[in-house]
């Protein structure tokens, strides 16, 4: 019984460890362009999400569903973080579905974002991250559920 505890809260752990990720690459570089001698201009998530309505050189991001991806993410980590948090103080087997589920559209929109034509050779390092986080959560949510 205290070897079922102990893995999952190991896995429950993680699982908010995912969530924790996913919420922090929002606020990293989605966006990063380099400009060469003259620098380079970044955009996070959040930017992307509230600021490009407001921003002209965004060009037409404004139309795209892409602006919502980063979102998505940050809603989809939030659910994963609590789902992770309520594993780990009402251990229930079942409850690594939802950590699956937010996990796999984790994923989804940051390939969304990744494959848009008009983005797809400025992407930044906070997009990978965001997969790596939908990743983590889809790993250990498995995990979780296939612990006995």
């Amino acid at each position: 019984m205290t070897d079922f505890k102990a893995k999952s809260s190991i896995y429950s752990i993680m699982i908010m460890i995912g969530g924790l990720i996913g919420i922090i690459a929002v606020f990293m570089a989605w966006i990063d362009i380099d400009f060469g001698i003259l620098g380079s201009y970044t955009m996070s998530g959040w930017e992307i999400t509230t600021e490009s309505l407001k921003n002209p050189s965004l060009g037409n991001i404004d139309d795209n569903y892409v602006r919502w991806m980063p979102l998505l993410v940050l809603i989809f980590s939030v659910v994963g973080l609590l789902i992770g948090l309520t594993a780990l103080l009402k251990p229930r087997k079942e409850i690594g579905a939802g950590a699956v589920v937010c996990g796999i559209l984790a994923i989804l929109a940051g390939i969304l974002f990744y494959i848009n034509d008009n983005l797809s050779d400025v992407i930044g390092l906070g997009v990978f991250i965001a997969m790596a986080a939908g990743v983590l959560l889809v790993i250990t949510g498995a995990l979780r559920m296939s612990v006995n």
